[in-house]
């Protein structure tokens, strides 16, 4: 009975694959940033019961992305520009401390794991896929992996817990292509960082983390506007009224894949 149940424990519950799902619907804009949100109308496009989707909907509001608003319901995220910069200013404090403890307690065969995950992405990006893309996945997160090595649970708590997913969002929407300059600038500054944690520096790899954040969040800072969600967005169904439906993307339903399988490769906090 044990072994069958350590067999079991290995694949992604419903609830994991539908905190997927919507975590990605919303990354990529399929639920619109500020839209409203009905139970109904997502049980039934993901084809599941409400009760599944009432846990993973508790959980994406434990990372910030669903508001319940009182007698308004439930809605995706949307920060202000000073929301989004007051986190920015936290994450580059809190990201650097993350990556001086994971100078000092990263295993030498993650460092090599991190090292074959950025020469892959610049092989891959530009070539097959944007920056962003081939970072909506958290098993490719270069910051993600470098939050977990620190090791220190409370860092990772209020790091993962306090915006780290909105944020991921915001930078997803935010399109390194814009900027020609900047996905060579993002590669040399994530190889500077893990150069430093290689070479057991904490001090560097701090100030390797620290730069590389003011460098990018400048940049998302600047192209903020481009991000913000339309009215119409907001009030896009299905996600809020079945009578316009004709006018909204349909989420790929749950039980359309296995799940055995993680179809964005994420492996997530329960949260």
């Amino acid at each position: 009975m044990g072994s069958q149940l350590s067999k079991v424990d290995k694949f992604p519950s419903l609830v994991d694959t539908i905190v997927d799902r919507l975590d990605n619907a919303i990354m990529t804009g399929e639920l619109p940033l500020g839209a409203r949100l009905s139970e109904q109308s997502l049980a039934e496009e993901l084809g599941v019961s409400r009760g599944p989707l009432r846990e993973a909907l508790r959980r994406l509001e434990g990372r910030h992305l669903i508001v319940r608003v009182h007698n308004l319901g439930a809605r995706v995220a949307t920060f202000s520009k000073e929301d989004i910069s007051q986190s920015l200013v936290i994450r580059e404090a809190l990201e650097g401390v993350a990556a001086r403890c994971a100078a000092e307690t990263m295993a030498n065969e993650e460092i090599a794991e991190l090292e074959a995950l950025l020469t892959t992405q610049a092989e891959r990006v530009g070539k097959y896929e944007s920056f962003a893309s081939y970072h909506k996945s958290l098993k490719n997160d270069f910051h993600f992996r470098i939050i977990q090595a620190s090791r220190n649970d409370r860092l990772i708590d209020m790091l993962l817990k306090d915006g780290f997913y909105l944020l991921r969002i915001y930078r997803y929407r935010f399109r390194l292509g814009d900027f020609p300059k900047r996905t060579p600038e993002a590669f040399s500054e994530h190889r500077a960082v893990l150069a430093a944690i290689a070479a057991r520096n904490p001090e560097g790899a701090e100030n390797a983390m620290r730069r590389h954040l003011r460098n990018a969040n400048a940049r998302l800072l600047q192209n903020f506007e481009n991000l913000l969600p339309s009215s119409q967005d907001q009030e896009s169904a299905p996600y809020s009224d079945r009578r316009s439906e004709r006018h909204a993307p349909s989420i790929a339903k749950v039980r359309a894949t296995s799940l055995g399988s993680d179809a964005l490769g994420n492996s997530h906090p329960k949260s």
